[in-house]
């Protein structure tokens, strides 16, 4: 879904009559390497945190409810799927 946005935005930067900002591009480009790098500095530390902070009994904890979860969500397909069959 992401890519696709991103292909939508760069569309946008080229314009319907051939213009080409080379600029608003390379901002954009930058912008998304730094976005993504901002947010997987984030997202390692925030880990480390927690596995410092999790111990066994909470994780277990954690897969009961992802675990309880996707079956709800596979329910739930299931159930629209039959009801368009």
């Amino acid at each position: 879904m992401t890519i696709l946005a991103f292909v939508g935005v760069f569309a946008a930067l080229v314009g319907g009559e051939g213009g080409y900002d080379l600029g608003s591009a390379m901002l954009l480009g930058i912008g998304v390497f730094l976005g993504s790098t901002l947010w997987w500095l984030v997202l390692t530390n925030l880990v480390g945190w927690l596995h410092k902070k999790l111990n066994t009994q909470v994780l277990i904890w954690i897969n009961r409810g992802s675990g309880i979860i996707i079956i709800i969500c596979v329910i739930f397909i299931s159930l629209n799927i039959i009801r368009l069959l």
